[in-house]
């Protein structure tokens, strides 16, 4: 069913001492199983008019979000959860400590899949963080 198992420790490097916070494990699946998956949910089913899902909709737009926080352990979980809650897998993400100072976080994330009103909406919503210092929207 899987082919490798890897393990990776997770480290608190923010708030001080380097601390272990936890382990992740990320599993490769055998070409077999992930076939049997694909059939099993039918994402390799055919849409019955290709091209009016494959077409481009003017309604929605690429964005790029850029984010400057404190410089906290949590925030990057919190940013990305917004998109997350909302189904939305980041095409780009970006996290950058320091740039300005060594207490700020910098995290740019673009996005696909919104309208305007949504990202708006997004926007507010991560400018509500008690750590955000500043979100900028940009259409793409």
């Amino acid at each position: 069913m899987f082919e490798s198992c890897k393990q990776t420790v997770v480290y608190d490097l923010i708030s001080g001492p380097a601390q272990r916070v936890g382990t992740v494990l990320s599993y490769h699946a055998t070409e077999e199983f992930a076939a049997m998956m694909r059939r099993s949910t039918n994402l390799e089913a055919t849409p019955a008019n290709p091209t009016a899902d494959t077409a481009p909709r003017p309604d929605v737009a690429r964005y790029r979000y850029s984010v400057r926080t404190e410089a906290q352990a949590s925030i990057l979980a919190k940013v990305i959860e917004m998109f997350a809650i909302r189904s939305l897998v980041p095409q780009r993400l970006t996290n950058r400590l320091g740039d300005v100072s060594p207490a700020e976080l910098r995290i740019e994330i673009e996005v696909v899949g919104l309208d305007p009103m949504a990202a708006q909406h997004l926007k507010a919503r991560i400018e509500q963080f008690p750590d955000v210092r500043s979100v900028r929207l940009l259409g793409l």
